[in-house]
């Protein structure tokens, strides 16, 4: 286990006493033993790409769990009722947005958005990528079996049947391709909640920066959080 796994590690241990539930408490929302579950927040052991959809029915928020980022959660409350081809889309829109201010007003900030949010180009909401973002984005980057998989810190044979869709990333692995590749886990296992609170992160981070309501520029229909 990276030094770096240990913050998500931390965040998860976070988002649990923020709730003021135990171990065992967080076990049993999730079906699962609690030494199995002390284990995970121990570090020797992984959630499964089940288990951590499972933790997406929590109130907890696992977005902020794999990539640190927390927004103001106003946007994904009271957009909860948006379906997951329309949150995809709200994606989609930003990009377009963070790609104009990094191409007209280029800067270390906007490049940063814009890095965030760039595997947006690969996706289409209704597309079923999940068994094929590995390899769509090894192809991007031009890297050899080998090298992706000593990115994402697994053995070849692993990483063929990751891009073949035969298995199924744990949160670990999960983790790693948002920290190479910074395409976050709620893309990976089709977390609403999670896409919802990327876009309210994201459109903070444009509105903080422009001192506008972008979202409100660029569709009517979603609500905008006041």
């Amino acid at each position: 286990m990276s030094m770096e796994y240990k913050n998500v590690l931390e965040r998860l241990r976070e988002e649990r006493e923020k709730k003021a539930w135990t171990q065992k408490d967080i076990s049993q929302h999730i079906c699962m033993g609690q030494a199995q579950y002390c284990k995970i927040e121990k570090g020797t052991q992984n959630f499964s790409y089940d288990e951590v959809k499972a933790l997406t029915n929590l109130e907890i928020d696992v977005h902020y769990i794999f990539t640190g980022q927390r927004s103001k959660g106003c946007f994904a409350e009271k957009n909860e009722k948006v379906n997951y081809t329309k949150a995809i889309s709200l994606l989609e829109m930003i990009f377009a947005v963070i790609k104009y201010y990094y191409t007209w007003e280029p800067s270390v900030y906007w490049e940063k958005l814009y890095q965030e949010i760039k595997f947006v180009r690969f996706l289409d909401a209704d597309q079923d990528y999940n068994n094929n973002l590995f390899y769509m984005i090894r192809c991007i980057e031009h890297y050899t079996q080998k090298e992706m998989a000593g990115y994402l810190g697994v053995d070849v044979k692993k990483l063929r049947r990751l891009e073949n869709g035969q298995c199924l990333p744990d949160s670990e692995l999960l983790w790693r391709f948002y920290n190479e590749f910074r395409v976050p886990p709620s893309i990976i296992i089709k977390d609403k909640k999670g896409i919802l609170c990327e876009a309210g992160w994201l459109l903070e981070k444009v509105d903080s920066k422009t001192g506008k309501n972008s979202l409100a520029m660029m569709n009517p229909h979603y609500v905008i959080s006041e």
